[in-house]
């Protein structure tokens, strides 16, 4: 994993034990208001992992690594991403989307940006996300 002066110690060993667990693992961003310096104190850690298909359902049998502070989302064929675990939203079924709606577009070896659209306004906002491991 590289160092990332984004990530607190406790969110890096997740981070670690999730990619050391999961070899199936290709690649995992940080995106959301963590990458994006715009997080509060009680800001969650959004994650964006690039995997085999077989992680998410790994994932969804091993509550061990469910954390109320992680949201982690697992792209699962190259566009539509899945998060492993419900959120409790009053909507079933789990949250997800596919990077195509996000205009997912990756710059170089550590950098993407995504959009998404402004609650209030309506208008769309770019935003970046930082890769923190990639597996070789």
């Amino acid at each position: 994993m590289k160092d990332s002066p984004l990530i607190e110690p406790e969110i890096a060993s997740y981070v670690r034990k999730l990619v050391n667990e999961f070899a199936l693992i290709e690649s995992l961003w940080l995106f959301g208001s963590r990458a994006n310096k715009r997080a509060r104190h009680d800001s969650d850690w959004d994650f964006l992992a690039f995997a085999n298909p077989n992680v998410i359902f790994s994932l969804r049998s091993n509550p061990a690594l469910r954390r109320d502070d992680v949201d982690l989302f697992v792209v699962i064929d190259g566009n539509r991403f899945e998060s492993p675990w419900r959120r409790f939203t009053g909507k079933p079924g789990y949250l997800g989307g596919t990077l195509l709606e996000l205009c997912w577009n990756i710059l170089d070896t550590s950098n993407a940006t995504y959009r998404r659209y402004d609650r209030n306004t309506g208008l769309p906002e770019t935003f970046s996300a930082t890769m923190l491991f990639q597996r070789k």
